[in-house]
C-alpha cells in the first residue's frame, strides 16, 4: 500500500476493515471522525437494546448509514446525531435552528428522509442515491 499524502486521514483502521475509505481531512467536516466511530459503537450493540427486543444496526443498515455520513460530511452538514432505530436500522438528524433533516435507515440499507424546511413545509420520502446533494441544498443548507 503506497503512503498517502499528509492531507489524507486513514478513519477508524479495525479488524474487520469496516472504515476502508481515506477521506481528506482537509476537506470533510470536523465531526466526521466522531461520526463515524458512533457509527462503529452501533455494530456493538446487544439484542433487545432498546428493553423492547430490537436487533442491533444491521451490516446493510451500517453499510448505508456510512455512505450518508460521508455525504453529509461532503457536503458540509451540520453536526448530525446518530441512534440506532428499532427493527435493526439507524437514523441520522442534522439540522439547524430553522430546518432539519431526519434520515432513517431500515435494516435492508434502504433511506428514507423526513425534511422540515426553513420556510415551514414538510418533505417525506424514500431517498434515492443521489438525491442527497439537492435534499441537503433545498433544507439545511439554504
Amino acid at each position: 500500500m503506497s503512503a498517502l499524502p499528509e492531507q489524507y486521514d486513514y478513519l477508524g483502521a479495525s479488524s474487520t476493515g469496516y472504515w476502508s475509505r481515506a477521506t481528506p481531512t482537509t476537506y470533510s467536516a470536523e465531526w466526521l471522525r466522531d461520526a463515524l466511530g458512533e457509527l462503529d459503537e452501533l455494530r456493538r450493540l446487544d439484542n433487545d437494546w432498546d428493553s423492547y427486543g430490537s436487533p442491533p444496526p444491521t451490516p446493510d443498515a451500517i453499510r448505508k448509514a456510512r455512505e450518508l455520513i460521508l455525504r453529509l460530511a461532503e457536503e458540509c452538514a451540520p453536526t448530525p446525531s446518530i441512534r440506532p432505530f428499532g427493527g435493526g436500522g439507524i437514523q441520522i438528524e442534522s439540522g439547524t435552528s430553522r430546518s432539519e433533516l431526519q434520515l432513517t435507515v431500515d435494516p435492508n440499507g434502504q433511506a428514507f428522509f423526513l425534511a422540515l424546511a426553513p420556510q415551514g413545509q414538510i418533505e417525506e420520502g424514500e431517498l434515492l442515491s443521489n438525491a442527497l446533494p439537492n435534499l441537503l441544498a433545498r433544507v439545511l443548507l439554504s
